[in-house]
């Protein structure tokens, strides 16, 4: 998804130009912002993708993370953050955060999680497009044929007949 628009947010300038140049020679739009104030008015344009700090001078990246959410619940956001624990990583990720980085980090491991993000939006758009199946109750409306999914057909089979609501529920 070469040329989604990429937001870079972070209060040190040498790490927000860094990956910032990187993706701009990758052939993204960048935008780069050294606040939480400024994202937020930069992300009201609409951004595709946000590399946002967790420690930013005016409020912590969460705020900024959910804030962004509301404006386009469709953003993904990559949070960065040196304050690295599974409590920061895990609120990040409840909050909405596509992935989670810890500082100091490769140029090569945020191209490649930057890639992941795009490939996955890109995926979703082409998912809504896309004409949902025709309406209708019966079987046939079903797609696929893997064991699995042959499993659930049989399932289906023997529950049927009965007068009940039947929730089937497993991995996706």
């Amino acid at each position: 998804m070469t040329g989604a628009r990429i937001l870079v947010v972070d209060d040190e300038e040498l790490i927000r130009w860094s990956p910032a140049e990187r993706m701009r020679a990758e052939g993204y739009d960048v935008e780069e912002a050294g606040t939480g104030e400024e994202a937020l008015e930069r992300a009201r344009d609409g951004v595709d993708l946000v590399l946002l700090d967790y420690k930013l001078p005016d409020m912590d990246g969460v705020t900024v993370l959910k804030r962004i959410k509301e404006l386009d619940a469709d953003a993904l956001v990559i949070l960065l953050t040196a304050y690295g624990s599974l409590s920061t990583a895990v609120e990040g990720i409840k909050a909405g955060a596509f992935d989670y980085l810890s500082k100091p980090f490769a140029l090569e491991e945020i191209r490649s999680v930057v890639r992941r993000a795009c490939d996955h939006k890109h995926t979703l758009e082409d998912a809504k497009s896309r004409p949902l199946l025709p309406k209708g109750n019966g079987i046939n409306q079903i797609q696929g044929n893997s064991p699995s999914m042959v499993a659930v057909y049989k399932l289906i089979a023997r529950v049927a007949p009965t007068e009940s609501t039947v929730l089937i529920h497993g991995e996706t």
